[in-house]
């Protein structure tokens, strides 16, 4: 029993020997600042148990990484401290014969998922499916006038609709997603196309509006001919988008398709690499980055094969690779 304050609040108190606190004792200990605070100091063993008692004289409020060793015992401590009292949150250890008081770790915040940091339904992302999407897509090649007697038509334009799911790092969204493209022809070699990827997505009781548009510039270097089975494309492009009014990107992009035509079948390889940059447009905004840097690179392998006298089978696949996320 009893309540131990040591020195003149604060001080230190010095113990020769042993020492122990029983259930009903009270450490009071008064901390001044980072250098001035109540210590005991136990040239045995301490053993310890009751109550603790920690008061910060008013006006101080410890720094980041401040501790305060407020018992130390030569030969090593048995027990701890049953309760804690404090006016500020703290944490107390118990190392090599230190009692050893400080403010409690940050607590780690929980992972969020960024709508720019390379999700699949990252604006970025986005951009960069629709910027590649007709190196896919035989529709959306012959909306855009690429292909067959297309080609003859000096401008196109093509509207879907896609929804689906998805789950990121355990968090469940759903997607709907507008995507509308068009372009028209400068001359027999180069074009001008554009996509408008509209898309809303609800993931984890949030949702907003991303949209877009990139303009392509698709220059055929080499035009594919009976006496030349080879053909040649390469895209530049630009592209700017927004994620609600949370933040807007930019970037830029190349893409070459080169195809060979054999027997009738067609086979095509398609590369595209872009790098993306951006700014949130609200401060303070913990759900998003404060920024964009992002690298994106596809590369596609596709073939089209005659099948009767009116049938086409076209095999495609895509691999996206993303070499930094915000």
């Amino acid at each position: 029993m009893g309540t131990l304050a040591p020195g003149n609040s604060p001080g230190i108190l010095t113990v020769n020997g042993n020492f122990t606190q029983g259930p009903g004792g009270t450490y009071n200990v008064l901390i001044v600042s980072a250098q001035n605070y109540s210590r005991l100091a136990v040239s045995g063993a301490a053993n310890l148990n009751g109550t603790l008692r920690l008061t910060l004289a008013s006006g101080f409020q410890p720094a980041p990484g401040d501790s305060f060793s407020v018992l130390t015992a030569a030969k090593g401590i048995n027990g701890t401290f049953r309760n804690v009292a404090s006016n500020l949150p703290v944490t107390v250890r118990y190392t090599n014969g230190v009692v050893n008081v400080s403010e409690p770790p940050a607590p780690t915040p929980a992972s969020e998922i960024h709508l720019s940091d390379g999700t699949p339904v990252s604006t970025t992302a986005l951009m960069a499916d629709y910027t590649f999407y007709g190196f896919g897509s035989l529709a959306e090649r012959m909306a855009l006038g690429l292909v067959g007697e297309e080609s003859s038509k000096p401008n196109a334009i093509s509207l879907t609709f896609d929804t689906g799911e998805f789950d990121v790092q355990g968090q469940h969204g759903t997607t709907y997603t507008i995507p509308i493209a068009g372009g028209f022809r400068i001359n027999d070699r180069v074009r001008l196309d554009y996509e408008i990827p509209l898309q809303y997505i609800t993931i984890d009781g949030t949702s907003l509006m991303q949209a877009g548009l990139t303009l392509d510039l698709p220059m055929k270097v080499i035009i594919p001919s009976e006496d030349q089975p080879l053909a040649w494309q390469v895209t530049p492009t630009i592209a700017i988008a927004t994620s609600g009014s949370k933040e807007i990107i930019g970037g830029v992009a190349l893409t070459n398709v080169v195809s060979y035509r054999w027997h009738g079948i067609t086979a095509t390889y398609g590369n595209y690499i872009s790098g993306f940059a951006g700014d949130v447009l609200v401060a303070n905004d913990a759900a998003f980055p404060t920024g964009v840097n992002q690298q994106i690179m596809k590369n596609g392998l596709r073939l089209d094969i005659p099948f009767g006298k009116s049938w086409l089978i076209e095999l495609y696949g895509i691999h996206t690779q993303f070499f930094q996320s915000a």
